[in-house]
């Protein structure tokens, strides 16, 4: 056999074990990447959609944090190529068409040509609602023992904003109880915590996902008492005094609602009238005893317990008697002189002024009980020499009885010292 000839065999057989190796190095690789692997994939975020599909959203959807483990199945080659990354999982609410707890399945999605089997979570409750806010009247409760009432209750916040589910808090309301025992003073000042409850069944909201913006309040119960007080009446014309008068009501007094200080101030209620205007000496009329209150106590922070409760009234004004008295020169004083005594001042003569009164009251006035003044300082110059005018102030020493509306005038002589 020549070198030529061995040559070629050398390199065939070369050949023919390349062929044989590459053949098995395929076999190989078939068989390897066709058989089917398993492998642990750890930490896939579960996310939560279908928010706001039927307008709910989840309780937890700004803290919410999940990782999800899968076993998956594939290819050796194409496990891996894989991590957690290429995994996703969700949690759909988009179904939901209830408020409240519901449980729902964690769905996983796996790469092409891998499947996935027992999750590490299969399902998760979540809470579902419409969740919004709302302000919410506080209602104070209490149980107390006293002679008096609470009449008025005064409250650091009147309202509280309620943060939560809008099938809880819908329905809510928000409390506070106050177990006061005994009331001794005139107020008694608690603080107390806030509660909600629902409205209808009176059952406490204890449901995590509800929040108040405050927690307690400060209150301050005032105790009021009830007092009757007595009608009176005020002339205020100036002529009369009321014990010249007839003053007849339909009823005695008035009961009046309030704190007790202010109850312990009030004496008397008066019905005013001015006597200058009543006609034919008699006046009916009628007033409410709210009306009446407000005439005498508009800031009061009394009330009255009927405050439409008519009250008629009359005011009878006595017989008027008229008489002319006169007035000496010598019960007649002009005063206000200048100093030193630089004039002299004599009064030219006696004044008649018209009195009336009750008939009895003027029938037995005695004249020297009435005085006149004169102002120096009033006196108005006449045509004779020396001689001048002055206004007589006058007084007739007497409750019962009245000077006439005239006006009166004195004539007086002033000459040098």
């Amino acid at each position: 056999m020549n070198k030529e000839e061995s040559g070629r065999k050398g390199k065939i057989a070369i050949f023919v074990a390349a062929l044989f190796g590459a053949l098995l190095l395929w076999l190989y690789a078939i068989g390897y990447d066709t058989e089917i692997a398993e492998q642990n994939f750890t930490g896939i975020p579960v996310e939560i959609i279908g928010m706001h599909t039927n307008g709910y959203t989840v309780a937890e959807a700004e803290s919410f944090s999940l990782n999800v483990d899968v076993h998956a199945s594939g290819t050796r080659s194409t496990l891996n190529a894989l991590d957690a990354g290429d995994f996703s999982a969700y949690v759909d609410i988009s179904g939901v068409d209830q408020p409240g707890p519901v449980t729902l399945p964690v769905t996983v999605v796996a790469p092409s040509g891998v499947t996935v089997a027992n999750p590490s979570v299969m399902n998760i409750t979540l809470y579902v609602d419409v969740f919004t806010s709302r302000n919410i009247n506080v209602q104070i409760e209490k149980t107390y023992s006293s002679a008096y009432e609470i009449g008025e209750t005064i409250q650091s916040l009147y309202t509280v904003r309620v943060n939560g589910p809008e099938s809880v808090i819908s329905s809510a309301e928000a409390y506070c109880d106050f177990a006061l025992g005994e009331i001794t003073g005139e107020s008694v000042h608690v603080s107390g915590e806030i509660r909600l409850r629902n409205a209808d069944t009176k059952a406490e909201i204890s449901n995590p996902y509800v929040t108040m913006e405050s927690s307690t309040v400060d209150v301050t119960f005032v105790l009021y008492g009830r007092k009757t007080v007595p009608i009176r009446l005020s002339l205020t014309g100036g002529v009369w005094q009321v014990e010249d008068v007839q003053f007849l009501s339909s009823v005695p007094g008035v009961e009046l609602r309030g704190p007790l200080s202010a109850l312990g101030q009030v004496q008397s209620l008066a019905i005013r009238c001015d006597e200058t205007g009543i006609e034919n000496n008699r006046l009916n009329d009628s007033v409410t005893a709210g009306e009446l209150l407000e005439q005498n106590l508009p800031e009061s922070a009394l009330s009255a317990v009927e405050p439409n409760a008519e009250i008629s009234y009359s005011v009878v004004l006595p017989e008027v008697r008229y008489r002319t008295v006169t007035v000496p020169v010598g019960r007649i004083e002009v005063y206000n002189l200048p100093n030193g005594g630089a004039v002299k001042v004599s009064v030219l003569h006696a004044v008649e002024v018209t009195i009336f009164g009750p008939t009895d009251a003027v029938r037995a006035y005695n004249p020297s009980d009435m005085t006149i003044l004169v102002d120096y300082n009033t006196l108005e110059p006449q045509a004779a020499e020396n001689e001048f005018l002055g206004v007589a102030e006058i007084s007739t020493g007497s409750s019962a009885v009245c000077v006439d509306g005239s006006a009166y005038t004195v004539a007086v002589r002033v000459i040098a010292a």
